[in-house]
Formats: structure tokens, C-alpha cells, sequence
């Protein structure tokens, strides 16, 4: 998929498809009269329509400002000010309810006065007036209700585009009426009955009628479902309009990891974008920028006076041996943290690929998600994507969890991602990249990753610090030009900067206060802005505004500057939980320190912002208040949180998914410090540790407890896959982990869908982790798969034969796997589910080496699944059936592979329906590949000639004839016609779902069978296209690369060969060696394979040395295949043999001046030759190693 029907390319549409903003509308109405519409909202209606959203990538998330009776947060003068910043912040979204009440006002010449709702909205006016809203204090809105302004804000002033109002009949209190106790029904009336003021009586009529007048959509309802009919209506369509049904061909699903990584560095990079001051600094490195991008893209170079001669003349370099003058392909942004090198970046990538969609652009902000700081997910999301665009492929038919897990190998495929084509990669925040898989981060920043000499149409950017490690390995690089940041604000910039930030409260300023700003230390970095922002909106009410805004400018680093930001927080908006609530619950509270910085609510919230994986959603961050003890008096309500979020709106990014986490690095990096006391960011690093003591491991030992109470309670989800596990493993509880990950709906969850490469890799993670601690998390998984047996449903005790016709019935009922993982440990499993776990377990354990358990496994898996599966479910036994035939496959024993990719094939055929109808032609051409290669020839055969000239003596004496040989020649040609068509099928479904690697498998046992029937020049034909294909998929250190090489070294001395090369055939086969002892280990069966190859090929040279060394590889070939298939194997009988041939000719040399030459002769007979490699007796020699090539 090059392109799509506009041109643009995939990438560009995948960047706007995922940028998607949250459905955040601000919910307006009197409070007594309309708590039962708002509960009805809050539980029934608005999760319907976040589900949608949900489904469409992103969230509805309303703000419904309500607090606690018995708290002081209803008496404070800043009550207007919160509602009337929630509108601006949830703007353009507004939902308003309208009943017969007007709301709380001043009373008017008419009504009678309250002194204390008189003086509290004073207090409200004149500190909202303060702050930006200078409009309260006009004459006309002097006596309007609080409800009254929160609509003049939204809908009068600024018109949103998305403000629905819902006004309540007066009918509906008769309803009301009809249904309750008489003795009730004043209580209801003083609810709902219109206050007793002709006032607030015409004021509420002018309302409703200017609102009609002024064309805004009013909604009429009666009765609570009406009022839900007409939102969802409403909502929906807003949604329809806002973000549609996403593109199959874009993203296949929004549940998807591709689409999840997507949305979060968009979502970073909107973040980014809301602010953004153009100055001739920045217009000039944007330019820079795209001179850059624009190489060998397809482009016509532009040419700009924009860009001084001066800059230009160190931007344009010449690459080492290259004739014409050209720009090197990867270009460092340098500048110190904070000075805004992702601000702009992220307004530069905007701009390249809204002028240019036909781009493939890839960018990776460092920072955005948990994943984004390992090195190898920016790799093989880079890799995804070039596969993607350049071989219109993204599957991959390879069940090695290595290729996910070995930094090597991610590595190769990435750099052979790199020469498919021309691309703009953009790697934002190289100094926070932190350890992959098991390498730590200093070899990261190395970035020895990259290759040596990135291809010239790949245009790189990297932005860094100078005093960060990568810097000095990139500057160092011939291939990389550096340019320094200059800064970017004069002094006209930083006014207009501050202005866009603060917005309506710039004019509470004044010049000296703004001259004061702009002249601080930290002045030329926008991140200083950025902390300052949300202060300085507040501060116009702010009794110690002067001596606060003193001690911000003259805060000489960003972390000071965060630091006194987050202890006003904690001082003016927190509380603490009460006593009582301490002793159970965990506190994360400063052991070594009283200072109120590290106490109360925000500051609990704060830490666990930074203690968890992936950021806390709204709901999540009040539920773990509330499980530290913030309830009943204390608890943090939705108004108190808003007020939170009003302050931390540029510290927190909202992802599209809800969840709330740090875009800043040192706005989370000042709360380690700050609020727990790290030096060295351990909630990112590592896991808690007996071993240290500090008070740091004691606050996020508590922190990560009660986040595992938190989502411990939580329904099982992706959510709580992604989270629980991790903190388990990061507060060093092994036990918990290990019992967590071997729970059935966890385990199941993390290895269900073939596209979640990152819980496939957490998964290894945590078994490694299990694995350093002592544990055996192989026997916990085997003793949980066979106890499963035990929560068996009595219903499903009951065992019917199974029949596919009849099954029909069951076509609509949910996933197998689905009902499975949202079972709860104790509930009881029907025998299908037992099934999935055992299947499951026993793939796993087989892909770990556990290979016993693996096939007991397995085997209950089909027993188990195969009376009661269903048509719906029936690709379940496809893959229990596969995953057994790949089982003995891995064990060389292709009889028994081909029963059960005939049974999974057979199943196959048997799916009445498939929703994907991708998967289903994958696993049809993958399925017929594996049954030809059971039935392909282990070796390549002799020709009759060849035969006899070698009459070599068998175990009986006898000699083959070349009659004997004809007829089973014979036979195999027949059996060859046959596996050619069986291919040339398999390869027909893996071209019509554009199965890459797949392809390149066919094209292998094609050459292999072309080879068997003695077509030489189209085996090295089929086997070179397989390797081609293989280097670009996997790169050039890959085992099934090292299995091409293999077959091409067996090729050139087989039969087949008319001049064998047996020094090519040499270099090929110790290659292959070579990769398959690195990648694979030194004591694999496919390693022994090799060996013995190798050996056979050197003692058919002859030589001394090469006798020597041939003796050696057959004593580790031997070795290895005796403890692997034991020593009555064929495979090790045949390498027995070969080694006893040489030693007897040992023997024989040491008489060699004792006996006659007759007898000379025949001991050399009785060995594999030991004379010189001819045509004839190269091909011989080599048949008993072509035996063992597959």
C-alpha cells in the first residue's frame, strides 16, 4: 500500500487519522434542581457514548463540577472562576439543562438580600474579575446567576461550535407527583419548584428566549429517557462529524498496539502545537529542516532567501567519496532541555506533511508513552511502517519470539527497513532513550544501532543535548552534521510567547511584571513559560501574587522552578487524609522530612502519576485516593480534581484513551526528586530493592502497592494487563507477579493477538525477571494449565460428539478467548476455555525450551477442544493443530508434523465465515507451505553415474544398484508433481494477502524441490530470490537468512552441480555457521546440521588440516545431537558413522610405513576419502550431509 487514493502516503494518513482530541463537553445547570439528570448522565447515557468513542479512538470525558457538602470548596471565592476556566478549557464542547430555577444570584432591589450568598458572590466576582473576566463586573451581569454567566461564557461571548441545550418541560413534576408517597411530595416540590421571585422568574424566560433567538440547538424532554434519547442523537452525530469510522486500510482497529503508539505521539506533538510563536530563528531552522527532508524524497529542492548564506555554508557538507555536493542524511538538533527542540519539530513535521503527503514520515517522540524510551519499539516501528510502504506487507509468518526479543536481530531488520526506500525518519528526545530488553542505556545512546552509514535517501533528524552521550557518538559520525539551537525568542518573542500563554490575565501584568519575567536567567527557554503559564492565570486573585512571582523568576534551573511550582500546589490545594486512614493503608508520605510539600492529596496524586506505566485516567486517580483514605469529608471530588487539572494543564497531556501523563521530562523528573526523593529516576530504571533502604524505595514501595490494589480490582482488560504485572515486577513482589502472569485470563490476554508486540515482550520480561529471582514461573504456568481441569463447569462435563453442520447455532455467540479473559480467577471455565489455556501454556512453554510440557499441553489442548468446538471458535483447533505440527516439525519428525497441519488444514477448510478474511488466506497459504515441507526429500539425490563410481559398503554388505536407484526415483518424481502444486498454491494465498516473508518460505522449498528433481540452475535461482527477499525482511543476520546460505553451499556440491566451487561452498556454509551459533546458540540442532556439513566438506578435501578440523566439527555435531535426540536418533547414528570413518583412517596413517601398499589402499577405501576433491567424488561424499539439510 504505496499510496492511498489521494496520494498521500501511509504514514501521513495514519499521523492525521490518529490525531484525535478527547470529547470533553462542560455540563451547565442549576444543582439542586438536576442532581437526577446528572446521575442518569453520568451512569447511563455518557458511557454509551465513551464506548463509541472509545471504538472511534478517543474518549468522552465530561466535566460535571460537583463537591462535597460538608467541604470548604464551596465556600470559596474561586467557584466561578473554575466553572467559567472549565468552559474555556472544554471548549468548543457545552451540554446546558434548564428547568424552572434560574440559580444562584444576587438578589435584586425586589428579593430579599442573604448576607452570605451576597458576600460570597462578591468574592466570586471580584476574584474571577481578577483573573481574566473583566466582563462579570458590567452592569448587565452584575445580578446574573451563576448558571446564567456559565451560558454567556459559552455560548454568547464565544459561540461554540458543539453547545446543546436541553430544557426541561414543566410537566415533568406532575409525573414526578404521581409516583411518590403524599407525605414526600413537599420535599419534592421545594426541590424542583421555581424560586419565589418574579426576578429570577423573567430572568429565567429572557434566557431560555435569547438562547432561541440566538439559533442555538434547544431540545425539549419530559422525562429522563427522553433527555438520554436526545443527548445520544446529539452526541452522535457531533462525534459522526468529529471523528468518523476510521479506514480499514488505515488502521485495522483502535484497540490495536500500531494504533495505540500512533495516538501517542500525536498526541505529544498536538501538545506541543497549542502554542507556537513564529520568529525569523524559527522560520529559519523550519527551512533548515525541510532542505534537509527534502533530499532524494522525490522533490523538487525549494530555494529560500530565508536562510542566511552563512548557516547554509555549515549546513552543506560532502559526504566521504561522494562527486557532488550533497547533505549528509542525518542531522542532530543540539540545545539544551527545555529550549524547544519538540515544539519545533513537532510545527515543522505539520508543516512537511500537509505540503508534502506523499512523504513516508515516521516520527517517535521520546517520552510520549512507557514504550517510547526503548530504542528497539522506535526500531521495528520504523521497520513496520518501511515494510508496510516499500513491500506492502506486515505479515509475518515467523512464530520466533526472538525477532521481537533479540536486540540483534531488531536490529538487522531495521537497518534493511532502512535501504528499501526513500523516508524522513524524526527521533525526538535522544538523551532520554533509557535500556532495551537487556541492554542498558549507555550502550543505547552509543547508537551503534544505526548503521554504519545510513543510506543517503533515508533523511534522519535527531534531536539531543549536548551534554547527553549521544551527542558525542553522533558528532563523531562522518554521515551526521550537527547544528546547535540557537534561541529561537527574542525579545519580542518572549512578550509575544507570554501573551499566548496566559492569555486574558497578560493584561494583570503590567510592563514591570512582564519586563521582570522576561529578563530571568531562564527567560530564552519556552518550557519556562510553559511552568509559568497556569501561575501566572491565578495570580491576578492571588494574595502573595508579588512574592510568589519573586521567587519564580529567579529560579535558576527548571527543576527549582517545577519545585516551588509543585509546593504552592501542595500547600494551597491539597489536604491531608485523615489519621485513622494511615495505619492501613499505605502512605506514600516523606519518611525523613515534615515538609507539607511531601503531604496531603496533590502530592499523593503527583507520585502516583510517576510511579504508574502509562499515566492515570481521572476515574483511576480518585479511586486510588480513595483507597489511601481520601473518603467520606476528605474525599477529592470531580471539582476539587478540576481545579487540579485547571493549574496542571500544561504538566498533564490528556491522551485521546483519557489517560492524564507527564509531555515534559522535567516536570516529571522534578517530582522524583521533589516529592520522592530519587536521584536517578528508579520508577523507570528498576524495581524496588531489599536491599536499599532509602526513604525513596519506601514511598514507591507504598505508591506501587496501592496501584496494584487499584487495577487488582479493576475487570480484566488491556488496561490492567498492561499495568498490574509491571507494578508487581517494579515493587519486587515476585510471588504476586509470578502468580499474577500465570492467571489464565492475564496469560491468555498477553499472548492472544499476533500485532501486541509489546505484552508478548513484557511477557518475556517479567519470565526473565521470575527466572533471576529463583522462581520457576515454567512450573507454576504447567501446574495452573493442569489445575484449570478443576474449575470445569458441570454443564460442560457433559461431552458431545462434534459436528460441524450443527455447530451453526453457535456462529453468534462471543469469542472463546473473550469470554475467557473476562472470567474472574475463581469463576468456573467451560471445557473449550481449559482448552485455550492448556493451548496457550503449551505454546509458550514449547517457545521457552520446556519441550516435555510443551507437548502434554498441547495434546489435552486438542483432546479438550476438539468434542465441544464451534464454528465460531474453529480457528482455535486450526491453531492447536498447527502449533503441534510446528512442535515436531522443531523435533525433525516431518511424519507426525504433516498429520496435524493436514488436521489444521482440514479445520481451516471448515469456516463457514471469517471477519478476517486476511488471516483466513494466511493461514491457508502457510498451512499448505508447512505440508509441502513435510513431504519434501531430507537430501538432494545421486545420480545413477555418480553411484557407480562410489560403491560404498552398507551395514549388510549389499550394494545399491542403479536399477534399485531408477525405481525410487520413480516414485519420488511422482511424489514431486504433487508438492509442486501443493506450493505453487501456498504461494497463490500468500500473494493475495501480500505475505512477504511467507513468500520468500515457498521460494525456498521450491529451490529445495528443484534441487530433488535436478534443476540446478532453477534451485540457485529459487534460493537466491529467498535470500533477497529474506535480507530485505530480516537483514543480513538472520537464522532463516543462515538457512538460505545453507542450502546454497549444499546446492553447489550436491549431484546437481556440474563444477562444484568448494571454496564458495566453504565461505557459504561457515557463514551460515556463524550467524546460527550467534542467534541460535551454540548447541542447536540446526548448528549440528551445519557442522556436520562443513565436516564432510572439509575431509572431502583431504588434507591435513582440513581432516583435523573436520574431526572436530563431527565430535560437536555428534555432541550435540546425542543431547538433543539422544543417541539411538538416525541423524546421530549417521554423524557416529562419519566420525568413526575418520578415526579409522587416524588409524590407518599411523601404520603407514608398517604395511603393504595393497593394504594401504584398502584401509583408505574404508574410510570417506582422503584424497583431493574431484567433480565425482564431491558429489558422493556430500550426500549423507544433504540428508540432513532440512
Amino acid at each position: 500500500m504505496p499510496k492511498l487514493r489521494d496520494g498521500s502516503s501511509l504514514c501521513t494518513a495514519r499521523s492525521e487519522t490518529a490525531r484525535r482530541q478527547v470529547i470533553r463537553p462542560f455540563v451547565c445547570s442549576t444543582f439542586k434542581d438536576f442532581h437526577a439528570e446528572r446521575d442518569f448522565l453520568q451512569e447511563k447515557i455518557f458511557p454509551q457514548l465513551n464506548k463509541i468513542c472509545n471504538e472511534r479512538g478517543t474518549s468522552f470525558i465530561p466535566v460535571d463540577l460537583r463537591w462535597n457538602k460538608s467541604q470548604s470548596q464551596q465556600n470559596s471565592e474561586h467557584v466561578l472562576r473554575l466553572c467559567l476556566d472549565s468552559i474555556g478549557r472544554c471548549a468548543p464542547f457545552f451540554i446546558c439543562l434548564l428547568g424552572d430555577r434560574y440559580g444562584v444570584h444576587r438578589a435584586a432591589e425586589s428579593e430579599v438580600k442573604d448576607p452570605a450568598t451576597e458576600e460570597w458572590l462578591d468574592k466570586n466576582f471580584e476574584t474571577a474579575a481578577a483573573c481574566g473576566y473583566e466582563w462579570l463586573l458590567e452592569e448587565d451581569n452584575r445580578y446574573n446567576s451563576i448558571t446564567e454567566l456559565e451560558i454567556v461564557q459559552a455560548s454568547f461571548r464565544k459561540k461554540y461550535d458543539y453547545g446543546y441545550f436541553y430544557f426541561r418541560n414543566p410537566t415533568h413534576l406532575e409525573e414526578k407527583l404521581q409516583d411518590i408517597d403524599p407525605s414526600q411530595k413537599e420535599s419534592v416540590l421545594s426541590v424542583y419548584k421555581p424560586e419565589k421571585s418574579e426576578y429570577a422568574a423573567r430572568k429565567l424566560r429572557e434566557l431560555k428566549q435569547q438562547t432561541i433567538d440566538t439559533e442555538l440547538p434547544v431540545r425539549h424532554y419530559t422525562t429522563l429517557e427522553e433527555l438520554g434519547d436526545l443527548l445520544i442523537k446529539d452526541w452522535m452525530a457531533v462525534i459522526d462529524l468529529l471523528y468518523p469510522p476510521i479506514d480499514p486500510h488505515v488502521f485495522r482497529s483502535t484497540e490495536s498496539e500500531v494504533f495505540r503508539e500512533w495516538s501517542a505521539h500525536e498526541a505529544f506533538a498536538e501538545a506541543r502545537r497549542q502554542v507556537f510563536v513564529r520568529t525569523p530563528r524559527i522560520r529559519e531552522m523550519v527551512e533548515v529542516l525541510s532542505l534537509h527532508a527534502e533530499v532524494e524524497q522525490g522533490i523538487k529542492r525549494r530555494s529560500s532567501m530565508m536562510v542566511p548564506s552563512a548557516v547554509l555554508g555549515t549546513f552543506m557538507t560532502s559526504l566521504p567519496g561522494s562527486e557532488k555536493e550533497t547533505l549528509p542524511p542525518v542531522l542532530v538538533l543540539a540545545g539544551e532541555s527545555g529550549c524547544g527542540k519538540s515544539t519545533l519539530v513537532s510545527h515543522w513535521l505539520k508543516l512537511i506533511t500537509a505540503s508534502h503527503p506523499q512523504l513516508v514520515t515516521i516520527p517517535h517522540f521520546v517520552g510520549c508513552d512507557s514504550g517510547s524510551t526503548d530504542v528497539t519499539n522506535f526500531m521495528r516501528r520504523c521497520t513496520s511502517e518501511l515494510r508496510l510502504h516499500y513491500l506492502d506487507s506486515d505479515l509475518d509468518d515467523s512464530n520466533d519470539i526472538k525477532d521481537l526479543s533479540d536486540f540483534t536481530r531488531v536490529i538487522e531488520a531495521f537497518r534493511a527497513a532502512l535501504t528499501l526506500g526513500p523516508s524522513v525518519i524524526v527521533l525526538d528526545g535522544g538523551d532520554h532513550l533509557g535500556h532495551a530488553l537487556d541492554v542498558p542505556a549507555f550502550t543505547v545512546k552509543e547508537m551503534q544501532w544505526l548503521p554504519s552509514s545510513v543510506p543517503v535517501s533515508c533523511r534522519v533528524i535527531i534531536t539531543t543535548t549536548k551534554s547527553d552521550m549521544t551527542y558525542r557518538a553522533l558528532s563523531q559520525r562522518k554521515d551526521v552534521n550537527c547544528i546547535d539551537v540557537p534561541q529561537l525568542f527574542d525579545v519580542r518573542g518572549k512578550t509575544d510567547l507570554l501573551r499566548e500563554y496566559v492569555g486574558s490575565n497578560y493584561n494583570f501584568l503590567g510592563s514591570s511584571r512582564i519586563s521582570k519575567i522576561t529578563s530571568s536567567s531562564l527567560a530564552h527557554l519556552p518550557l519556562y513559560y510553559v511552568a509559568l503559564a497556569c501561575e501566572l492565570r491565578v495570580f491576578g486573585a492571588h494574595k502573595n501574587a508579588e512574592k510568589l512571582l519573586e521567587s519564580y523568576v529567579h529560579a535558576s534551573t527548571l527543576f527549582d522552578l517545577w519545585s516551588l511550582i509543585f509546593r504552592r500546589w501542595t500547600h494551597e490545594y491539597g489536604w491531608l487524609r485523615p489519621a485513622v486512614s494511615r495505619g492501613p493503608v499505605p502512605a506514600i508520605k516523606a519518611q525523613v522530612s515534615r515538609d507539607r510539600m511531601n503531604s496531603g492529596w496533590v502530592a499523593d496524586v503527583l507520585r502516583l502519576f510517576v510511579l504508574s506505566r502509562e499515566g492515570l485516567s481521572e476515574h483511576e486517580a480518585l479511586s486510588a485516593l480513595m483507597i489511601m483514605g481520601y473518603v467520606r469529608n476528605y474525599e477529592v471530588t470531580k471539582a476539587h480534581w478540576e481545579m487540579l487539572r485547571l493549574i496542571a494543564e500544561h504538566v498533564l497531556t490528556e491522551m485521546p484513551s483519557g489517560l492524564l501523563t507527564f509531555p515534559h521530562q522535567s516536570a516529571r523528573g522534578a517530582i522524583e526528586i521533589a516529592l520522592l526523593g530519587n536521584l536517578t529516576s528508579p520508577s523507570q530504571e528498576r524495581p524496588v530493592s531489599p536491599l536499599f533502604k532509602g526513604s525513596w524505595e519506601r514511598q514507591k514501595q507504598q505508591g506501587h502497592t496501592v496501584l496494584t490494589s487499584l487495577f487488582s480490582t479493576q475487570p480484566s482488560s488491556g488496561r490492567t494487563v498492561d499495568e498490574l504485572p509491571w507494578q508487581l515486577n517494579m515493587g519486587g513482589n515476585m510471588e504476586a507477579l509470578c502468580k499474577t502472569i500465570c492467571e489464565p485470563r492475564v496469560f491468555v490476554r498477553l499472548l492472544n493477538s499476533s500485532s501486541e508486540k509489546r505484552r508478548k515482550i513484557d511477557l518475556q520480561s517479567y519470565w526473565r525477571v521470575l527466572k533471576k529471582a529463583n522462581r520457576k514461573p515454567e512450573e507454576v504456568l504447567y501446574q495452573m494449565a493442569i489445575q484449570s481441569s478443576e474449575r470445569l463447569h458441570d454443564e460442560s462435563k457433559e461431552v458431545t460428539t462434534r459436528e460441524v453442520g450443527s455447530a451453526s447455532s453457535k456462529t453468534n455467540d462471543s469469542s472463546a478467548i473473550d469470554k475467557l479473559c473476562r472470567k474472574a480467577n475463581d469463576d468456573a471455565l467451560s471445557q473449550l476455555e481449559i482448552a485455550l489455556v492448556h493451548y496457550f501454556a503449551g505454546k509458550f512453554l514449547g517457545e521457552n525450551g520446556h519441550d516435555q510440557m510443551a507437548h502434554t499441553l498441547l495434546l489435552n489442548a486438542y483432546k479438550m477442544a476438539y468434542p465441544v468446538i464451534s464454528v465460531k471458535d474453529i480457528y482455535l483447533m486450526c491453531d492447536i493443530q498447527e502449533s503441534l505440527g510446528n512442535f515436531y516439525l522443531k523435533l525433525s519428525e516431518p511424519s507426525k508434523a504433516a498429520f496435524w497441519f493436514n488436521g489444521a488444514f482440514k479445520s481451516a477448510g471448515e469456516m463457514a465465515r471469517t471477519s478476517d478474511l486476511v488471516e483466513h488466506e494466511a493461514l491457508i497459504g502457510r498451512l499448505l507451505n508447512y505440508i509441502a515441507l513435510c513431504q519434501l526429500p531430507s537430501h538432494v539425490p545421486l545420480p545413477p553415474e555418480v553411484h557407480s563410481r562410489s560403491r560404498a559398503p552398507t551395514r549388510n554388505g549389499r550394494v545399491k544398484t542403479p536399477n534399485s536407484g531408477r525405481e525410487r526415483e520413480k516414485t519420488e518424481e511422482m511424489g514431486s508433481e504433487n508438492i509442486g502444486t501443493i506450493l505453487d498454491e501456498a504461494l497463490r494465498h500468500m500473494k493475495i494477502v501480500q505475505m512477504f516473508p511467507g513468500q520468500s518460505s515457498v521460494y525456498s522449498h521450491m529451490g529445495l524441490l528443484a534441487a530433488r528433481q535436478r534443476r540446478r540452475e532453477d534451485a540457485e535461482s529459487l534460493f537466491r530470490k529467498s535470500l533477497s527477499m529474506r535480507e530485505q525482511w530480516y537483514g543480513s543476520c538472520h537464522p532463516l537468512v543462515a538457512e538460505i546460505y545453507d542450502a546454497l553451499a549444499s546446492l553447489s556440491c550436491s549431484d546437481a552441480a556440474e563444477s562444484p566451487d568448494v571454496a564458495t561452498a566453504e565461505e557459504m556454509f561457515r557463514r551460515a555457521l556463524h550467524m546460527r551459533e550467534d542467534l541460535l546458540g551454540q548447541s542447536h540442532l540446526l548448528v549440528a546440521n551445519t557442522l556436520f556439513k562443513l565436516g564432510k566438506l572439509l575431509q572431502a578435501k583431504g588434507t591435513k588440516d582440513a581432516i583435523r578440523e573436520a574431526k572436530l566439527l563431527f565430535q560437536r555435531a555428534l555432541d550435540i545431537r546425542t543431547s538433543k535426540q539422544g543417541v539411538y536418533h538416525a541423524e546421530t547414528k549417521t554423524i557416529r558413522r562419519a566420525l568413526m570413518s575418520l578415526e579409522t583412517v587416524d588409524v590407518g596413517a599411523k601404520f603407514s610405513g608398517k604395511g603393504s601398499g595393497k593394504e594401504k589402499e584398502l584401509l583408505a577405501l574404508e574410510g570417506v576419502r582422503s584424497r583431493p576433491l574431484t567433480k565425482a567424488s564431491s558429489r558422493v561424499d556430500f550426500r549423507q550431509a544433504s540428508a540432513s539439510q532440512y
